[in-house]
């Protein structure tokens, strides 16, 4: 899905709510402004956008993804107009994995939308780092691979070490 400049979820908080449906907690950033605070009680219904600081800019927001093109998939063949909560939504799911699975190795955001995770079997970043050669291995494997596509977690990589 495409998604907006300079658009961001963080303190992302996921949730058990009702009939096992997952609830969303977020801060939403545009532009570098703490826009707003997002809530998902996860009982149906849309997102609820609490907080707005900036009105303005809010509905500059949602006018952007409003030019977003359409989605297409199996349920929907001709398209479905992303809006704010499908955006949040995914941004929330992206945040998610990243915070999951950012230490098991090199994320990698292919062209053709697939991802590709390079690891090391039996280690994590944190113990292949604490190796004598391994961050001279991490480094090596970033410089071969950075051209691939969207390095997803580069920044955590950055406080590991590797040059960018």
């Amino acid at each position: 899905m495409k998604t907006i400049k300079d658009l961001k979820v963080i303190n992302v908080k996921s949730f058990r709510g009702h009939d096992g449906m997952l609830g969303l907690n977020c801060d939403l950033v545009y532009k570098g402004v703490k826009l707003c605070h997002v809530y998902d009680d996860a009982w149906g219904g849309g997102y609820m956008y609490t907080d707005i600081t900036d009105q303005k800019l809010f509905d500059e927001l949602n006018a952007e993804i409003k030019k977003l093109p359409k989605e297409k998939s199996e349920l929907f063949p001709d398209g479905l107009q992303p809006d704010l909560d499908i955006v949040v939504g995914g941004l929330a799911d992206d945040a998610e994995r990243l915070k999951k699975s950012q230490h098991k190795g090199i994320m990698i955001d292919m062209p053709n939308g697939k991802e590709r995770l390079i690891y090391w079997t039996g280690m994590t970043i944190p113990q292949l780092v604490k190796h004598p050669d391994g961050l001279k291995a991490l480094q090596k494997a970033y410089d071969e691979n950075k051209n691939e596509g969207n390095i997803v977690n580069i920044e955590y990589l950055k406080t590991k070490g590797i040059r960018t």
